[in-house]
């Protein structure tokens, strides 16, 4: 069956072919003029190549055909934000996670509206306009209907003591960890990395299709030609007792390596996958080398397959969405922990910051490692131990150690 011109849009938007999509969008509604997904495609559209006027006009224009559209609400509220209108951008977020919202948004997009809505009742400063911080509105219907936020929200100071005391008591433990885990491998962070290149426009897939090599030079900057080996934070997560699972946006691979050195077999699951594998965006096959060895010094830029195409990371960019198998093994792993440790995380990407409201619903304790907290408690109640993961992690299984926990 033929895709419709709105399928063909959403999937063009997704490859960051902006042109196409658009077309498709233009083609939708000059077929379906009355049908709100497709002004809301449009303006997303817009929304991702700046028009940030333009955008809100076709937001407005989808809710003059759809007054409740839960979609409609979420994207309006976040072009408003961007262009510095916060108290309007308050009442369509309200809006979008009304109870009467219709359609409504799915569980994981409710949580990011909401999510957003509480960040921008806490910081109260517009966001300054990025690609990567634009909705990506689905045309598709909810599959799974809003569940509705945690019970509680707020933050509580912990001492190691603290943490080590829930740990042992704890049946079923993981983990999420960012960018922060990896610092001390001598790897750069979001926050190092945006002060070289237009923050994570650089590493959108729009910008790829404009220009692969910005991404491979941010992949040159972030790697670099030194060796990065697991730090002492990823061995001691690695040999934690009752950790059932590692879900990371990091894309170094190095809990891998930790949890193969500690003779364990805990599920690593990459929301964002991983520069050990690339592959041709013109042919589709996989890459003979990994983007570490591709971007190293030297080498010209973008590397190219044999095919003569454009090889690629196998990660996900900005503008793209984490493959469902992946998301789903991630929130089954969050939602029947008892305990998330969330560990180096800013806290600021979709849908992994998603995660720990999940986690938390369900019952469990958030638990964050960070020198300084995230937002993260505007939304869930979380348990903050200061610091960084390479001096708590040792420390806490030392701790552990005399009980017999980690033989």
């Amino acid at each position: 069956m033929q895709a419709s011109a709105i399928e063909q849009a959403a999937a063009a938007r997704r490859r960051g072919e902006l042109a196409e999509a658009a077309e498709a969008a233009e083609a939708a509604i000059t077929t379906t003029p009355a049908d709100p997904r497709a002004w809301v495609l449009l303006g997303s559209i817009d929304h991702l190549r700046g028009d940030l006027e333009r955008a809100a006009s076709r937001y407005r224009r989808a809710l003059a055909l759809a007054p409740r559209d839960a979609a409609a609400h979420a994207a309006l509220a976040v072009n408003l934000v961007q262009r510095g209108q916060p108290a309007a951008a308050r009442a369509h977020f309200a809006a979008a996670t009304a109870a009467d919202a219709s359609p409504p948004l799915d569980d994981l997009q409710w949580l990011q509206a909401f999510q957003q809505a509480r960040e921008l009742d806490e910081a109260g400063a517009a966001l300054s306009w990025s690609r990567c911080a634009t909705p990506l509105p689905s045309p598709r219907r909810p599959v799974e209907p809003p569940m509705g936020p945690p019970a509680a929200r707020g933050r509580v100071t912990w001492t190691i003591a603290e943490l080590t005391a829930a740990l042992r008591t704890s049946s079923k433990i993981v983990a999420l960890t960012g960018a922060g885990m990896s610092a001390a491998s001598g790897l750069q962070t979001r926050k190092q990395l945006w002060q070289q290149f237009p923050r994570d426009d650089a590493v959108s897939i729009a910008r790829f299709r404009e220009n692969p090599s910005t991404l491979w030079s941010v992949i040159r900057a972030f790697w670099g030609d030194e060796p990065h080996p697991a730090n002492a934070g990823h061995h001691a997560l690695a040999r934690l007792p009752g950790l059932a699972a590692i879900v990371t946006q990091n894309v170094d691979e190095l809990h891998q390596a930790a949890t193969a050195a500690a003779g364990r077999a805990t599920p690593v699951i990459e929301l964002h996958g991983s520069l050990s594998r690339t592959r041709c965006l013109a042919c589709g096959h996989p890459g003979q080398a990994t983007a570490q060895a591709l971007a190293a010094a030297g080498r010209p830029l973008p590397p190219r397959c044999d095919c003569g195409g454009v090889l690629r990371p196998d990660v996900v960019l900005f503008g793209e969405q984490v493959p469902a198998a992946m998301m789903a093994a991630a929130r089954a792993q969050v939602t029947a922990a008892d305990l998330l440790l969330v560990i180096g995380c800013a806290m600021d990407v979709s849908p992994a910051r998603e995660l720990p409201l999940i986690a938390a619903r369900a019952g469990a304790r958030i638990v964050e490692l960070k020198r300084r907290p995230s937002r993260l408690s505007a939304v869930a109640r979380v348990h903050h131990v200061p610091g960084a993961a390479e001096d708590i992690l040792p420390e806490v299984v030392r701790a552990l150690e005399p009980f017999g926990a980690t033989t």
